[in-house]
């Protein structure tokens, strides 16, 4: 049965959308609301929420996902964006667009969307049409190393964009420094660069059995610390370690990671390797207050056992 009650309306955020006695909702600013239905009728009340999504008018979308710069090459790059009309998501031809950049300090960008690069670091550049805006990444880096061969990673540069054009091997065998009983060595002790594997992999292995017989710590690592502008992504890491006895503990990563790791996959295979229970064989971010996002680790092998220390499955 029908009956005519009383109804009551009311929005969460009055800055998103209103809503007026007849329950008719106008848009005011981009953003998520609720509008809450309350009916009264013979001293009852049902109450109900309608979820309000307000999106703009327009959709300004870039030709490009970010921008990288080299002062010692590709300096400058020209961006371009479409503006459209949404919902109906209609192409806005000649949209009159205005460029502007975060900090000029760092880069620059003229009247057609061309951005140059002017001192290392990292900014943004937004594209702005009749109030609304998009912004792009914008990096710029000392110079673009192409790499091929590991030993190009042991002068690391500040600021330089390393490209991984091909599959890499390295045996650490020949590396490893003693001290006090303990065993460590990484190709790159502290990456305040970024490290595109553009898909590749780095494989490292260790195979010598008598060096590290009574070691107590065993720590090889491809870089030891991620700094807080250090970037690895789009890489894979294999490593081999066959046979290693009576080592305490190891670490076959990262030692901390207080940048960026971005679709990592280390692959880890053990043979014929045994590790004190109760201690940890493999670290993978250390004490670092960084990101690790769509990576992934797989172990593996035969003959060895292990239990991960309290410090690892913290981290």
């Amino acid at each position: 049965e029908n009956v005519e009650a009383k109804m009551v309306y009311a929005c969460s955020d009055m800055a998103v959308a209103s809503v007026d006695v007849d329950g008719i909702i106008t848009p005011i600013s981009m953003g998520k609301a609720e509008i809450r239905v309350s009916a009264e009728y013979n001293g009852q009340t049902a109450e109900k929420k309608i979820a309000v999504t307000v999106y703009p008018n327009v959709d300004i979308v870039f030709d490009k996902k970010a921008v990288d710069l080299f002062l010692a090459s590709d300096n400058s790059m020209k961006v371009s964006a479409n503006v459209y009309k949404m919902p109906e998501n209609a192409l806005i031809d000649n949209a009159a667009i205005e460029w502007k950049c975060a900090d000029e300090q760092i880069a620059k960008v003229a009247k057609d969307g061309t951005i140059q690069g002017k001192t290392f670091g990292k900014t943004n550049v937004k594209a702005e049409y009749k109030g609304y805006e998009a912004k792009i990444s914008v990096n710029v880096y000392e110079e673009k190393i192409e790499v091929s061969d590991v030993s190009q990673f042991l002068q690391q540069k500040t600021g330089v964009y390393y490209s991984i054009i091909e599959d890499i091997a390295y045996d650490f065998t020949k590396d490893c420094n003693f001290s006090n009983g303990e065993q460590r060595s990484s190709i790159i002790d502290q990456l305040h660069a970024t490290i595109n594997g553009n898909g590749h992999s780095i494989t490292l292995s260790y195979v010598d059995e008598e060096l590290v017989y009574s070691v107590h710590e065993y720590r090889l690592n491809f870089i030891r610390e991620v700094c807080e502008d250090g970037v690895v992504k789009n890489l894979k890491i294999n490593y081999t370690a066959t046979p290693q006895h009576n080592i305490s503990y190891a670490s076959f990563a990262f030692d901390k990671v207080e940048g960026v790791v971005e679709n990592v996959v280390w692959n880890i295979y053990y043979n014929s390797f045994y590790v004190m229970p109760g201690k940890s064989i493999f670290y993978l971010a250390g004490a670092g207050s960084g990101m690790i996002k769509n990576s992934v680790v797989y172990i593996s092998g035969t003959g060895w056992q292990a239990v991960l220390g309290k410090e690892s499955s913290e981290r």
